[in-house]
């Protein structure tokens, strides 16, 4: 997700650039919201996505606001690498919340009803469902320590 989709960077503490977000995590997803379905075809609808999780901000600062953070026993940055003119790059683990858009592709012609119970079983094994999510923006929230 790179710079400029990546709101509230005030949460940082320090000035950034080139905020992104390159992985997050699937493990602890919650508050998800799904609406404003929209139907491509039969076998085809998307919607508008967001959920809350955690996730790693990757972002560049200057040294002195490197050493300003990491004296703070609340936080957890860590340095990937400087330059000679003391530019630094620099990791921290946020809670943000992600939105976008969902695709789903069915298989076959389900009746409403019938989509209503394959999307309450996206995780399973046996789903007749496949989905493509399209992550467009992310808003920190507040810094995990």
């Amino acid at each position: 997700m790179p710079d400029g989709n990546v709101a509230n960077t005030d949460v940082i503490g320090i000035d950034v650039y080139n905020a992104e977000i390159n992985f997050l995590s699937s493990d602890c997803i919650r508050d998800v919201h799904i609406t404003n379905f929209y139907a491509i075809s039969n076998e085809e609808f998307t919607a508008e996505i967001s959920f809350i999780t955690s996730a790693t901000v990757h972002f560049i600062s200057d040294y002195g606001s490197y050493l300003e953070l990491e004296r703070d026993d609340s936080r957890d940055v860590d340095m990937d690498s400087m330059n000679g003119e003391g530019i630094c790059d620099l990791y921290e683990s946020y809670q943000a919340k992600f939105s976008g858009s969902i695709e789903f592709s069915l298989s076959g012609s389900p009746d409403f009803e019938q989509i209503i119970i394959l999307t309450k079983n996206l995780c399973g094994d046996d789903s007749q469902i496949d989905v493509s999510l399209d992550i467009e923006t992310a808003e920190l929230m507040y810094g995990i320590a």
